[in-house]
This record gives C-alpha cells, structure tokens and sequence, in this order.
C-alpha cells in the first residue's frame, strides 16, 4: 500500500512528461490537477512540487531543441523575464489563499 502514492506520481509524471515532448507545452495546466487529484498532494505542495517536475521535464526538451539549433534566443528571454515576473505576481495572492481551492482546482 505504500507504493501507490509513488507508483501513482511515476504514472502521471509519464503523461506530463510525455504531452510536454509531444506539442511542446502544457506541462503545468496537467501536473497540478494530477498532483491534486490522483497523488493526493496539498495544493500549496501540488504547485511546487509541479513547478520543479515541469521545469526538469521542459529543460530535457530544450535540450533537444537547442542541439537542433531551434532556439529563439532573444524572444525566448524577454518571454521568459517576463513570465518570471507574472509568476510572482501570481503567487503573492496565493500565498496568502489558506483556502482549498486557492488554485485553479481543488480536490473534491
């Protein structure tokens, strides 16, 4: 019984991972809900836990993209610093959220 949290994390970071290689996005809108729902994680903890596994993930395929020469360099900054700053702009009232649903979804 102990092995279904982690084999449930295994599975669902497979179809993060997975959709992320297939069209290049969505990593996070699929992680959070995942984490809620099927793994059964807090949601302060879902978004972080999600915000790493993501970003592990979204590198391995830039990666590949970059030994591809595929790589905007100056757009994928500026878009970049800029979603740095919507992210913590974002998270300041979620910090603050003690409440179940403090993100887009919440664990029936």
């Amino acid at each position: 019984m102990m092995l279904v949290r982690p084999i449930l994390a295994i599975l669902s970071g497979g179809v993060v991972g997975f959709t992320l290689g297939l069209i290049g996005g969505g990593g996070s809108i699929l992680a959070t809900p995942l984490l809620l729902t099927v793994v059964g994680l807090p949601p302060h903890q879902a978004i972080g836990t999600g915000a790493l596994a993501v970003s592990v993930s979204a590198f391995g395929n830039f990666a590949a993209h970059f030994r591809a020469g595929t790589v905007r360099w100056r757009s994928a900054s500026l878009f970049a610093a800029v979603g740095v700053v919507g992210a913590y702009a974002g998270r300041m009232p979620a910090r603050r959220s003690t409440a179940p649903g403090c993100c887009s979804c919440s664990r029936s």
